[in-house]
Order: C-alpha cells, then structure tokens, then sequence
C-alpha cells in the first residue's frame, strides 16, 4: 500500500486505486473492497477457499494449477472467489455434467464473465 501525502490517498491493497477511505477499513482496503466477503487469499489458502465454494470438484491438480496461472497473469484472489460464488450460485439446482471443470473454467477466464440475470417467473 503506497501513500500520496500531498493529497490524503491511500492506494487500496485489493484493487489499487487510490482512495481516502483506504485508511478506514482494516488500513489497507477501499470502500468498495471492504464490502466484499472477507477471504484468506494468500495463494494456498485461496485456492482453497476456491476449491470448497466451486460448484463442481473434479480434477484439483489440474484446477491447482490453472489457479497459479491466473494468479501469474495478474488476476486478483478476490475476482476469482467472487466469481466462482456467483457461478456456484448459478449452478445450484443445474446437472452438474454441464457445470464447468474448474481448471477449463478458470484458464478460459470465465472468473470475466458477467453474472447470469436472475429471471422471475
């Protein structure tokens, strides 16, 4: 987290923008990222989180290590878990042969992929 002293901000430590609230919320994160759900997101422990909230358990080597890939190019824990909820809520009461592997799920970037619209009926 980096400080700019000239005008108060704080640079948040989830998404790196700046923000004056930064220093409201744990010291480190933003308005915005303090709503989120509080995960563990070191790389071990976020996979893990990952791998007990994903909707379909099947082959966790290979979803391991898509995982580490994701997070070689950049992508934040918190996108990934975030989505994976979403999805997992999307997937509830669908078969689950047609739920995505985690490890395809993850390396097509499907964590980018904008939540389904929930339809009344």
């Amino acid at each position: 987290m980096t400080e700019d002293r000239r005008v108060g901000l704080v640079e948040c430590r989830h998404c790196e923008r700046p923000s004056r609230s930064a220093g409201t919320h744990d010291g480190k994160l933003c308005s915005d990222c303090a709503q989120l759900p509080a995960y563990d997101t070191d790389h071990k422990s976020g996979f893990a989180w990952f791998w007990d909230m994903y909707p379909r358990k099947a082959a966790k080597p290979a979803a391991h290590a898509a995982w580490h890939r994701a997070l070689g190019r950049g992508v934040a824990a918190n996108k990934m878990l975030n989505a994976a909820h979403h999805y997992g809520r999307e997937r509830a009461d669908k078969p689950p042969e047609y739920t995505k592997l985690p490890a395809n799920w993850l390396d097509e970037e499907r964590y980018n992929d904008e939540p389904a619209k929930e339809t009344s009926e």
